[in-house]
Order: C-alpha cells, then structure tokens, then sequence
C-alpha cells in the first residue's frame, strides 16, 4: 500500500485523523532556525549596569562552519550568536540563565562576524550548570561576539542571557606602595584601627615574604621602633578573615624581609608577629596583604609595646626564695612570666622544646633534698616546666 492509499483509508474511516496528522507533519517540518544562528546575524545585546536577562532560543539551531572552535563545555553544534560593543571601561560580564536548557556553554570572540578570534570559553561559571565569563582588558568600542549552545549536544531550548558593564575597580588605598606607608604608632596596649586593600597592587621589587599564600593586593605601614626594642603586631578580621603580614628592615627602595606571619594571632586565621631585639629608633615596615588575594577588603591592625621583662629575668637576677622547714609552703612567692626571654643556659632535658620565657629564682640548700612547687598557674600558659641547676651565673 503506498502513502496515498493508506492516507485515503484513513480518511474514509476517519476525515478528522488526516487533518491531525497533516498538521503534526507540516509542524514538524516548518521549524525556523533562529534568527542569530550565524555570527553574522548576531542578536545584539545592550550593556546595562544590572544584569536583565533576556530569553532565547537554541531549538533547530545549527553549527556554525568557520568560527574557531570553542574548546569548553563538550561544543557539538546547534549554537546561537550575540553581539556587543565594548563600553569606555573595557569590561564585561557575559551571565546566563536555565531555562529549556539547564546545561550550556558560551564562548565570547574579537575580530569580525567572518574572521573571528577566540578570546575565552566558559563551561560552569554561573548559577548550575550555566556559563559565566567576566572580562577585563576589552577594546572600548569594539565589538565581542559571543556563542551559546548546549552542553554536549544536548537538549536545545530556552535559556536567558544579560550583559552588564562591572562597577570601576576601587581606587588604591594610599598607602599602596611601601614608599607611601601609613604611620602607625605603639600603645602600651593593643588598638586595632581598620585599614583596607582593596583596590590595591602587588609591591614590584620587594622580596617575597615567603608564607601566608603572598599574590598581591598588599599595603604597607610604618613603626618606629621605642627604647625597649620590643613590639607586637596583630591583626584582626572584618571583610578579611585569613591575612598574611610580614616585617621588613631597610628602606622603602631597598627592603629586607625580617619576618613573615600566618595564623599567629588569637583572632581567628589573621596574623601576629611578636620581635624582640629591634633597634631602638629604626623603622619597621609592616606589609600586610590577604591569604590567596581573592577576598580583599577591610581588616584591622594594631602595634603595641610588650611590658618590660621581669627583673628575674635572666639568671644574675633570680628572685632569692625561703626555703621553709616544714615543707608545708607555708610563705610563697609570686611571679610571672609575661615579657620573659629565652635564657642562654643549658637546656633542661626535660623539656623536649628547650627553654622558653625563662624566668630564675635561686635558694640555699638547708639539707640533702628539697621539694620545690609550682602553684596557682593563671594565663594563657598550656606547659610549665621547672629544671634545676648548681654553680653560678655565667
């Protein structure tokens, strides 16, 4: 039986299925391929400075010959085209929205409609599984096409588009260059001041500071170094919640690194540098930038001058003790360790870590043993360890 005997049975049992069927085929058979199938017949698209998304289509879209091929998000055809003019800054967000399609991929291209160049390929930037391109760089003026088609060939559809024109980057903070510190000044306690890096450069010149995941984005400050030598440096989070700060000697022009920070301050993953042994009237440079420079913003900082070390310090100074007959303790004596330093004498095989914060205390023996007590420890201290020693002072 050939099509038309079998139509014109149809039709004798049943007119109204011809009719159906005539119309499925003919449906079938008119669909257009969309009007931006071809970067020559690009959609333009308007820049706006909010993303308003507009919706198209990809269905019976097909691949386009020529245009370099995209190299992301697994490109087979049925790809649509838009076209946009560069604004004065030379930027552009390029976003997409699911819709039909839920899965797509974008490239934008320079050039013109029949010689294009690729200048990136997105895959899964945007919300899902859509693309998102953000470009910097652009030629104010030109025009960048871009290209939209459905991952892997996948199921064509709807899907929107938007075009928006980024706000200017921030301007640099002033104190961006280590030759244009800001002037901090020690306290004899910590007062944070807030201070920010965004909008600022990498420091060309200076030597790396070697930890905290350095890339850029740093400022600088300056301190003058008080009679006593000492200082501490801490910082604190607000935008920024994982910074890097590192010290520096010299000048501006001709910077030495002195020390470098992670996490070594109780604030969280923000660093802290406690130096001892600084030059009385010299200048430190304090460079301060963000773990991995990809959250940049506000922080504070703050520069304070340690206590002085107790006078037990150090061995000619130990505090003298009483040693008492009736081994109760009956008379105690207090002391601290806050300030202290490391000590020069041999180290305590007890202590795995050597000696830290030492602080001396000295008695004259009255009989064959002693026992010696520590009480009553308060602060931050996790580990207290006692050694004893004989002879004298060195």
């Amino acid at each position: 039986m050939n099509a038309l005997n079998f139509f014109t049975g149809i039709l004798s049992r049943n007119k109204s299925t011809l009719i159906i069927l005539f119309f499925v085929f003919c449906g079938l058979a008119g669909l257009a391929q969309p009007a931006n199938d071809n970067p020559c017949t690009a959609a333009v698209i308007t820049s706006a400075a909010t993303c308003t998304y507009q919706t198209f289509t990809n269905v019976a879209a097909t691949g386009t010959v020529g245009a370099p091929a995209p190299g992301c998000a697994s490109y087979v055809s049925g790809d649509v085209w838009f076209s946009v003019v560069v604004p004065a800054g030379g930027a552009l967000l390029f976003d997409t929205q699911a819709g039909g399609v839920t899965d797509g991929g974008m490239a934008i291209y320079s050039g013109d409609c029949n010689n294009l160049v690729l200048i990136e390929c997105d895959d899964d930037d945007g919300a899902g599984n859509m693309p998102q391109i953000n470009r910097t760089g652009l030629t104010p003026g030109s025009t960048v096409w871009v290209r939209f088609w459905t991952w892997n060939g996948g199921a064509a559809g709807t899907f929107g588009i938007c075009v928006t024109t980024p706000p200017p980057p921030p301007p640099a903070p002033i104190n961006d260059d280590p030759c244009a510190p800001i002037i901090l000044t020690p306290g004899a306690s910590c007062t944070f001041q807030t201070f920010t890096n965004a909008g600022a450069d990498a420091s060309a010149g200076v030597p790396a500071p070697g930890c905290a995941s350095y890339s850029g984005s740093d400022v600088w400050f300056l301190v003058t170094v008080p009679a006593g030598g000492a200082l501490i440096f801490d910082s604190r989070e607000e935008v920024i919640t994982d910074g890097g700060m590192a010290l520096y000697t010299g000048d501006c022009n001709n910077l030495v690194l002195l020390a470098c920070d992670d996490d070594g301050s109780a604030n969280g993953l923000m660093p802290s540098i406690t130096r001892t042994g600084l030059t009385p009237g010299s200048f430190i440079w304090v460079r301060f930038w963000e773990f991995g420079n990809n959250n940049n913003g506000t922080f504070e900082i703050c520069v304070s001058i340690p206590p002085p070390p107790p006078a037990n310090d150090n061995c000619a100074g130990a505090v003298s003790l009483t040693v008492n007959p009736d081994l109760l303790c009956a008379a105690t004596t207090t002391g601290t360790t806050i300030s202290a330093t490391p000590s020069t004498a041999p180290a305590p095989t007890c202590s795995a870590t050597g000696v830290n914060d030492d602080v001396w205390y000295s008695f004259v023996a009255t009989g064959a043993s002693h026992r010696i007590t520590l009480s009553a420890v308060t602060g931050t201290s996790t580990g207290m360890a006692m050694g004893l020693y004989s002879g004298a002072c060195a």
